[in-house]
């Protein structure tokens, strides 16, 4: 029996602006899912990113994922859901039993951690909706452009008569030329 894993990218964001969080999920097929998760609510460094590995985990679990293997780049919160480092704060606390809940309900969870430099896309998702302030919408559509909005003017040459030594002179052939 082939093990089919899903992948999970999370980072978050908090400044003095607001906090959020980018979660990259990838099907066993290759398909990637990415969100920037703004919250609502004023969350510490630590709590941000609790809270995307709690969306990101929830996420997978609604999309079918049976086996996942998650990527943070927080050696605290790696360490923490692990158990080999202690925790203290009641509520921090809170978050590692519904993350131990959630994880329950997958075959198989993995967490490791990465360095900042492999978590690029969640890390930009997560920037991007710590960053949005007073924003009224629940969605926001990324288009991307390949060309840019400019018409530039085409300069034409105007050719009275073509010879080319390679086909020889097009009117003598019986070829009709015209002016553009």
């Amino acid at each position: 029996m082939e093990v089919t894993n899903w992948l999970l990218h999370i980072d978050s964001s908090s400044t003095l602006a607001g906090s959020g969080a980018g979660v990259v999920l990838t099907s066993p097929e290759g398909d990637e899912l990415a969100y920037a998760l703004h919250f609502d609510f004023k969350a510490s460094n630590k709590e941000a990113e609790y809270e995307a590995l709690i969306a990101g985990i929830k996420m997978a679990l609604d999309a079918g994922a049976r086996n996942l293997i998650s990527y943070v780049d927080s050696q605290l919160v790696t360490k923490q859901v692990e158990g080999e480092y202690e925790v203290k704060e009641k509520r921090m606390k809170k978050y590692l039993q519904e993350i131990g809940e959630l994880t329950s309900r997958l075959r198989n969870f993995q967490l490791h951690q990465i360095p900042t430099t492999e978590n690029t896309k969640a890390d930009y998702l997560a920037r991007l909706a710590s960053s949005l302030v007073d924003y009224n919408t629940h969605s926001i559509t990324i288009k991307t452009f390949v060309k840019n909005s400019l018409k530039l003017d085409i300069a034409i040459l105007q050719v009275d008569k073509f010879e080319d030594i390679r086909i020889g002179d097009l009117e003598a052939n019986g070829i009709d030329l015209h002016v553009i």
